[in-house]
């Protein structure tokens, strides 16, 4: 009989601090909804890492005892990573016009029966490079997760799903010769696409305006979060001799899970309904 509890620590709708998931600190909730830029903690926090390093004495000082540094682990080295990536997310916003669904498409109206689709600053900044953008003949008639394009990337091609039902009526042209503008401007040139929705209505349903949408994108990237941590834990024990071999500590989220591994991460985006 399994007797693993499945009880979380963290009461609904709080969110962990992300020093707790660095293991930095035993247990702390975030209470800035995790603008850590605004953070003190997160200023002491890394203060406290930074004079972790001893300077090297000059002239011919006795320096004295040099303390043994803290062990460092391969997880220690991911957490820092994670959160670097972590914190450059949570320090953008979409522009006051823009909708925000919840598998990270925005909207904006264009006219009375038009809206301006895009993909959001989260998956815009972690699938890169956008090598080529593939979209289907149009007009294009669309149901809900219908394939509406597709992003091909070195690792593979990612299918981006039709967040609403309606006909598509036109793609970015400047994306079939720069489509490396969806991640330098998701929200303005970066468009994919304008289509009519099947109804107006429930488009505005599907998509969160202003007062909803700051904690939308923070449960996402939380969500995202956990996600990276699930992939490092899965492969751990295959990643972890090339971290720790006296050469320079690796720096980004991509190069420790290995590409594929973080491509299965960031594609999934667009499969489930993230942040709901």
């Amino acid at each position: 009989m399994n007797s693993e509890s499945t009880h979380s620590i963290i009461p609904e709708g709080e969110y962990p601090c992300v020093w707790m998931d660095a293991g930095v600190v035993g247990f702390k909730l975030c209470d800035r909804e995790l603008r850590c830029e605004d953070c003190p903690f997160d200023k002491l926090a890394r203060n406290q890492q930074e004079e972790e390093t001893v300077p090297a004495p000059s002239g011919g000082e006795n320096p004295g005892p040099i303390p043994n540094p803290q062990p460092q682990t391969v997880k220690d080295i991911f957490d820092r990573a994670l959160a670097r990536r972590i914190k450059t997310l949570t320090t953008h916003r979409p522009p006051a016009d823009c909708r925000i669904h919840r598998n990270h498409f925005w909207a904006r109206t264009q006219g009375n029966r038009l809206i301006r689709l895009g993909v959001d600053h989260v998956v815009a900044g972690l699938l890169r490079p956008i090598l080529g953008v593939v979209v289907p003949r149009i007009p294009a008639a669309m149901a809900v997760h219908d394939p509406v394009c597709w992003f091909v990337l070195c690792q593979g091609t990612v299918t981006l799903p039709a967040p609403i039902a309606g006909t598509v009526k036109a793609f970015n042209p400047a994306l079939s010769l720069r489509p490396s503008v969806i991640e330098s401007d998701p929200y303005g040139d970066g468009w994919i696409m304008e289509m009519a929705p099947q109804c107006m209505g429930k488009y505005l349903g599907e998509f969160a305006g202003a007062p909803v949408q700051a904690q939308l994108i923070r449960r996402q990237i939380l969500t995202l979060q956990r996600a990276f941590g699930q992939a490092f834990r899965k492969r751990h024990a295959a990643i972890g001799a090339t971290m720790l071999d006296g050469g320079t500590e690796v720096s980004d989220v991509e190069t420790i899970l290995g590409s594929q591994l973080y491509f299965e991460v960031v594609s999934s985006l667009f499969r489930l309904p993230l942040g709901v």
